[in-house]
């Protein structure tokens, strides 16, 4: 039956010395049961690690476990192998820390106690012919560069996506027509009669509530003498409408209410605009203006 120290973990040769327990009968190699100084089983009262105390209460009084361990105890067995008709071919490994042989089924060295499944619990490495696997931290970095490029590539797909909407947005007619509006009414309310001018054209009419049609120049006096009379004017604007009524995209209608205030007139309605533009690039302009109460 093969024998197990359990010290070193290490099966018990038939060759080596080895020593029982006379208090758990437990054999053990010779060099470890003197290395450790006694029995290593667990629990056992031979165990000088054993921290626990044996009390025994005989007449009132008390005696210590090492004490009862020497008297009642007698010491281990020692049994001396007699020596082998044949030395047979054992395979060993050789313990990384003290250089000494071991049994190939070791699990601590029987000399120094060290943890030799530690170090042969490893595989060891392929022949140099054989290709070896890469592990998963060499393939990082190129995992991380792919995944780089992929982001950076989803990025500037986005961006370049983002830019030609909002080109096209701010080169629509609905933006610039609105543009156009929110300027002019930012100069009538600064009352700049020159920059006023440009959002007319030469062949402008302006129709007031009555239906009386006003020229260019006439419309001019009138708006430069109100800037000259007017101390404040303030104009808000809302629903705006854009219509494409026409067969060209140089011409279109705009609808919205317009609430004039000033310190000396005041009125609301709603305000329709020919525009037109000769060319895309061109300056949205205004060639007739009507105004209902």
């Amino acid at each position: 039956m093969t024998q197990i120290c359990p010290y070193c973990q290490s099966r018990i040769k038939s060759d080596s010395e080895s020593v029982i327990c006379i208090a758990c009968h437990i054999p053990h190699h010779k060099e470890c049961y003197d290395f450790n100084g006694g029995c290593t089983t667990y629990g056992c009262i031979n165990n000088p690690n054993r921290e626990n105390e044996v009390a025994i209460e005989d007449n009132d009084s008390e005696i210590n476990s090492d004490a009862l361990r020497d008297h009642l105890i007698p010491p281990p067995v020692t049994i001396t192998p007699s020596p082998p008709p044949e030395p047979l071919f054992v395979k060993t490994i050789t313990c990384p820390k003290c250089r000494r042989e071991n049994d190939e089924h070791s699990v601590f060295c029987k000399h120094c106690g060290y943890a030799l499944q530690n170090s042969y619990r490893h595989p060891p490495l392929p022949p140099p012919d054989i290709p070896v696997k890469k592990r998963a931290s060499e393939k990082l970095p190129v995992i991380m560069m792919i995944s780089g490029l992929l982001l950076l590539a989803a990025l500037t797909f986005t961006g370049y996506y983002i830019y030609k909407n909002i080109d096209q947005h701010f080169k629509s007619v609905d933006y610039t027509v609105e543009k156009t509006i929110d300027d002019w009414i930012s100069t009538w309310e600064k009352k700049d009669i020159v920059k006023y001018r440009t959002f007319l054209t030469d062949d402008y009419e302006y129709i007031d509530p009555d239906g009386k049609t006003v020229n260019l120049a006439d419309r001019m006096k009138r708006l430069e003498w109100t800037f000259q009379n007017y101390k404040n004017i303030k104009i808000k604007i809302s629903d705006i409408k854009i219509y494409k009524d026409s067969d060209t995209t140089s011409d279109l209608k705009v609808v919205f209410k317009q609430n004039y205030d000033s310190d000396q007139y005041k009125a609301i309605g709603t305000k329709t605009l020919r525009l037109y533009r000769a060319n895309p690039s061109d300056k949205w302009r205004i060639y007739r203006e009507f105004f209902e109460e």
